[in-house]
């Protein structure tokens, strides 16, 4: 079975490629970023377990009917074929951003102080551990809500359209340094690696857009920011005593064995379906988040939805002899929680549409973000799809708020 889900993701791969003639496409991204996590799992280095055909299966009809989705932007339904609007966005509301930012490192800089004395003393591991298992080191009430569907997600928002300005319009050392600045802010707030990886896939993708833009000086620039964050995220990678070969393939090919596994021991997916508000509960999760706050409960499919989150997150397999791994169930295995075969190939398919309508667009600051956000989401999608992600959801809500009022719309006249 694994030859031909190769066979078959890699078809739709060269499809993708031909169909937007770039290999900046998001459809591209996600069918490659399968093969390459299939194809790594055929090795079972460092003793990787064998993973079920009925896993390749899935993550198969997931590729297939996500592949269907992209094509549902050359459909007339869809899009009109001969009238054509065109958006050139050039601005975005810098004012508005700024404030907003101010207030969210504000609140940041808050949990900060709370593990500084730990980050200082015992290094940012300990601290990430440290605040996972006692609750002081966490803001709470009212204020846990800002940081979680506010100031988090609107500093990864302003992190992703200062670099797209970046490159758009002037890069210079002070650009940059404000950036990983921001970088850095979430990364000691969290003590998660995320926010490097992200910045990390940013910089390369936008690098390689405009690369033909920007001058030999300004590139190797770039290419140095590139490689420092690289290095970075590697020294904290054997700061948790791990091989680093080693957690870079567990963390691709071990989510397909983890996957696997938990479809084998059937404790997470019972014959409980969430009918899509599994694979979307990052829309639901944050409107939710602040009702419950006026004391509205979740209704309850949310409240199983957040439990099959949680139990991802709680259960935890061994994907070799020697190494344990959790959560990641693949993006796949939410849509699959939801309601089988049916939800699989139903929210594959909306997935794919989505992804199908942004586009990497000189001038277009909202167009350009909303890619390197959808990017980040679809290269992190070994462990959840992006929609299920409230922080990923706010982001793309304050991308849109922050960029999509200075619109320039001009008509103008395609035939195809």
């Amino acid at each position: 079975m694994i030859f031909i889900a190769l066979i078959g993701i890699f078809l739709f791969a060269i499809l993708s490629y031909f169909k937007e003639n770039t290999i900046l496409s998001l459809p591209f991204i996600f069918h490659s970023f399968w093969f390459m996590i299939v194809f790594l799992s055929m090795f079972h280095f460092f003793g990787l377990f064998e993973i079920s055909n009925k896993t390749y299966s899935i993550v198969l009809l997931g590729n297939l009917f996500f592949y269907f989705g992209t094509l549902t932007s050359n459909i007339k339904l869809f899009c009109r074929n001969k009238l054509h609007i065109q958006t050139l966005n050039f601005k975005y509301r810098k004012n508005l951003m700024y404030i907003l930012l101010f207030f969210a490192i504000l609140i940041m800089l808050k949990k900060i102080m709370l593990l500084l004395p730990i980050i200082l003393t015992s290094g940012i591991t300990s601290a990430r551990t440290e605040m996972i298992l006692n609750e002081s080191l966490n803001l709470s009430g009212f204020l846990l809500t800002l940081q979680v569907y506010f100031a988090k997600p609107f500093i990864r928002c302003v992190s992703i359209i200062l670099m797209v300005d970046l490159f758009q319009n002037k890069i210079n050392i002070k650009n940059i340094i404000k950036v990983l600045l921001i970088t850095m802010l979430s990364f000691l707030s969290d003590g998660g690696r995320s926010v490097m990886i992200q910045l990390f896939i940013s910089l390369c993708i936008l690098l390689f857009y405009y690369r033909k833009k920007i001058s030999k000086k300004n590139k190797k620039k770039i290419m140095y920011s590139i490689l420092i964050i690289g290095i970075l995220t590697s020294l904290l990678t054997i700061e948790r005593g791990v091989n680093l070969l080693e957690n870079f393939y567990t963390y691709y090919a071990g989510s397909l064995v983890f996957f696997s596994k938990s479809l084998d021991m059937n404790y997470l997916f019972n014959s409980t379906f969430l009918y899509g508000v599994n694979g979307f509960q990052g829309i639901f999760r944050p409107i939710f988040g602040i009702l419950n706050i006026f004391g509205i409960q979740d209704f309850s499919l949310l409240s199983k939805a957040n439990s099959f989150l949680m139990d991802c997150q709680n259960t935890v397999f061994y994907v070799s002899p020697n190494i344990k791994m959790n959560y990641f169930v693949t993006c796949f295995g939410y849509m699959y929680k939801d309601c089988g075969i049916f939800g699989l190939i139903v929210e594959s398919f909306v997935f794919g549409a989505i992804m199908s309508r942004f586009r990497m667009k000189k001038g277009d600051i909202y167009q350009v973000s909303c890619f390197i956000l959808f990017a980040q989401g679809i290269l992190f999608s070994m462990s959840i799809t992006p929609f299920a992600s409230y922080n990923f959801i706010m982001t793309f809500v304050y991308i849109y708020v922050i960029t999509n009022n200075f619109k320039k719309k001009l008509r103008i006249k395609v035939y195809k």
